[in-house]
């Protein structure tokens, strides 16, 4: 796997760089440190411009250098990468010269607005890169198994996801919670709002039908994921996915969240955003949200 740690240099950018670190790597991973300089906008009558852009880029690199040394020691075999320009697009184009297979960077860069808030960076990557995107809020927990919240829902984006949690080594003990939300609202609507026992009957029976089929992606996933992890447990929910997933993440006290991404089109996407990207706003834990094939 080739793995991506955009840095700034900010605490939220050393969490993400330790839970690397003690998520460790297996034999043939490739481990790559981005920094993007950002572009400064210098007055023509500034002489010495070059000077100043030389400068910076001297600094990057001896904050590289420190960066990987202070919270990446005893890793082998880590690169580095000193980029010019706006840092989402750099690491965006980054992703795609190096055919990265995932991203992993924290929440948040430098310039604290409020703790849970998604950096302007870091949901740019999330949502434009077309690359997979571990998005850390916290270290990776001790003395005690990682707990994993797998949002299943059939499609191949989802299935992306598992393959990215299962490749990636956590450790063998961890616990998997895969869930599966019906959206239909006519389930969910009181049965007061259709009089009638034939209505009832069919909301009934078209509950059913759908419990069924949720039940048999659940089932599927756990046999794949019990292969891989010590114990893997399946629900199934009613209701709006992205809420019943924020709350099944704070019921479980859930470690990580892994879901795909079905991104939205078009005008849609600016105003409502995507399924993951609201879950990604509104979630304590970190998150692994699958992007690429089928997304």
């Amino acid at each position: 796997m080739r793995i991506l740690l955009p840095t700034d240099g900010s605490d939220y950018s050393k969490t993400a760089a330790g839970y690397v670190r003690d998520l460790g790597l297996r034999q043939g991973d490739e481990l790559y440190v981005l920094h993007a300089l950002k572009d400064f906008l210098l007055p023509d009558e500034v002489d010495p411009a070059r000077d100043f852009i030389k400068a910076g880029q001297q600094g990057a690199r001896r904050m590289l250098s420190e960066f990987t040394a202070e919270n990446l020691h005893g890793m082998a075999g880590v690169k580095t990468i000193v980029r010019e320009g706006e840092p989402w697009r750099e690491i965006s184009e980054a992703v795609a010269e190096l055919k990265a297979d995932l991203v992993v960077m924290g929440h948040r860069g430098l310039g604290l607005v409020s703790e849970y808030i998604i950096g302007g960076t870091t949901r740019k990557v999330v949502r434009h890169a077309g690359v997979s995107c571990l998005v850390v809020r916290n270290p990776m927990p001790h003395g005690r198994p990682v707990r994993a919240l797998y949002c299943a829902d059939g499609s191949v984006s989802a299935g992306h996801a598992r393959e990215i949690l299962e490749a990636l080594p956590y450790p063998a003990g961890s616990e998997v919670d895969v869930l599966s939300v019906v959206d239909m609202d006519i389930t969910t609507m009181p049965e007061r709002y259709y009089p009638g026992e034939d209505i009832s009957r069919m909301m009934a029976e078209l509950r059913e039908h759908y419990r069924a089929k949720a039940q048999k992606v659940v089932d599927s996933e756990c046999a794949m994921l019990g292969k891989r992890f010590g114990k893997v447990t399946g629900q199934i929910r009613f209701g709006a996915p992205d809420d019943e997933i924020i709350k099944a993440a704070g019921e479980l006290g859930a470690d990580l969240v892994v879901m795909g991404c079905r991104e939205m089109k078009g005008l849609a996407d600016v105003i409502v955003g995507s399924e993951s990207m609201r879950v990604l706003r509104h979630i304590s834990a970190n998150a692994l949200i699958a992007s690429g094939p089928g997304s």
